[in-house]
């Protein structure tokens, strides 16, 4: 008897439905099989090209397919490059093409679908499976085992996490009267009044500050990968944090700064990374505007603005 795969893709607009028979598929690595890359555009960053294809909405049925024919289909539909780390006998890791998968997704974005189906062949050993972004633009698929071996360097700044400001829970009250009558020679008394409130600074040398944050991102950012350096480093110094790790790992301490936010809020909830600081990039000025001051000067209240003296 010959089961039957039924699949709906909606993508970019435009719907349809394919049924086929599974025993007519292609076998796994067939040439006829393979998805096309759409090309680059000229001028855009290729990762950022990558992920936005990758956003692009699903829905589909797959019930007892082929891993490998789920990776293809991901591929055909969105156009990404997808380099994903097969088994083979050299390396003795990576994904068993001929693993079956069942999922069913609806309007999901492609690379939500792509996660999911990770983690339904993930094995019980290896550190799981996973992706990251290789520099030339493709989405490297598979172990982590596999990943690790595309480790860089980079150089973070923390020194506006390493700053302390000082904190006044009560702010000085200000007498008017007792200004005014400093102003005309009277007691020297101070205007401001009031609980200045506790100003304790934390006082404790940069460097014990420093490893709070490595410690906060060590558990927080793919916590196995740090014990005794085996797949990632990090280090302080001077203002910065030295890490040495795989794509993937950078991506949960700073995510991607190419990452096409606009379409991700639209159909993801949540985000896929940790960030240790705030995003002025895209930061506007709005325009300026003028706002009236007072201030004591000679004994007198003076206002700025019309009619106000000064």
């Amino acid at each position: 008897m010959r089961h039957q795969c039924s699949i709906t893709i909606a993508a970019l607009g435009l719907a349809a439905v394919l049924a086929f028979p599974a025993g007519a598929q292609q076998a796994p690595g067939a040439s006829s099989s393979r998805p096309v890359v759409q090309p680059y555009p000229e001028g855009v960053r290729p990762e950022r090209v990558t992920l936005s294809r990758m956003m692009t909405p699903i829905t589909a049925t797959f019930e007892n397919q082929p891993l490998q024919d789920v990776m293809d289909y991901i591929a055909r539909v969105t156009g990404a490059e997808l380099e994903v780390f097969w088994l083979d006998q050299r390396t003795g890791t990576g994904l068993d093409p001929e693993a079956l998968v069942s999922i069913s997704v609806e309007r999901t974005p492609a690379i939500t679908m792509l996660e999911r189906v990770l983690a339904k062949v993930q094995d019980d050993f290896g550190g799981g499976n996973n992706w990251q972004m290789a520099e030339w633009g493709a989405m490297q698929v598979g172990p982590t085992s596999r990943l690790n071996r595309f480790n860089r360097v980079e150089i973070y700044d923390i020194n506006d996490l390493l700053l302390v400001l000082p904190e006044y829970p009560e702010v000085p009250q200000i007498d008017l009267q007792q200004a005014l009558q400093s102003g005309q020679g009277g007691g020297g008394q101070s205007p401001f009044g009031g609980d200045e409130g506790d100003n304790d600074l934390d006082e404790r040398p940069i460097e014990e500050r420093a490893e709070d944050i490595i410690s906060l991102i060590e558990d927080l950012v793919e916590p196995d990968h740090w014990i005794e350096n085996q797949r990632a480093s990090i280090r302080y110094f001077k203002g910065t944090i030295i890490v040495r790790a795989p794509d993937y790992v950078h991506r949960g301490i700073v995510g991607y700064t190419y990452w096409p936010t606009r379409r991700l809020t639209a159909v993801i909830e949540g985000r896929r990374y940790v960030t240790m600081g705030v995003d002025t990039g895209a930061s506007t000025i709005d325009g300026f505007g003028q706002q009236p001051v007072s201030a004591v000067v000679g004994g007198r209240i003076i206002r700025s603005g019309p009619g106000g003296g000064g």
